[in-house]
């Protein structure tokens, strides 16, 4: 399995999502306050310090002293683009105790609960009949 720090901008895919969402009907979007700055910011940096975790965890003779991480409210992305920067994250952290922290099962249940929605949202689907 390869471990990468990723994209500031895939962080913030996924911050940003979780802020312009978190008063909709998903009730795991609920368990993030992120209405003031100061929480989103800091939602960030935990995500990124997993991140960082992860790989040190996969690569831990690498050098990390350049690696910084900025922070930046963007525009919610669609619900599959946000599903994928959530897919790219979790996967490149899973390595060592990262996947049993409680962060990373917090963003799993997103992760599952973005599927069902895309899914749910997907014509093919109301067609389909209860058997």
């Amino acid at each position: 399995m390869s471990a990468f720090v990723v994209e500031d901008s895939t962080i913030n895919k996924i911050v940003s999502y979780l802020y312009f969402n978190q008063a909709g009907d998903d009730p795991t979007l609920h368990s993030f306050p992120l209405f003031e700055r100061k929480q989103q910011w800091k939602l960030a940096h935990k995500l990124f310090a997993l991140n960082v975790r992860g790989v040190r965890a996969k690569h831990p003779d690498m050098d990390y002293g350049g690696i910084r991480f900025r922070f930046a409210v963007c525009r919610p992305e669609s619900k599959i683009k946000t599903y994928k920067a959530l897919q790219c994250s979790l996967y490149q952290a899973c390595e060592g105790d990262v996947p049993d922290s409680k962060l990373y099962i917090k963003m799993q249940m997103v992760y599952n609960s973005l599927a069902h929605s895309i899914i749910y949202d997907l014509p093919e689907y109301d067609k389909a009949a209860w058997e």
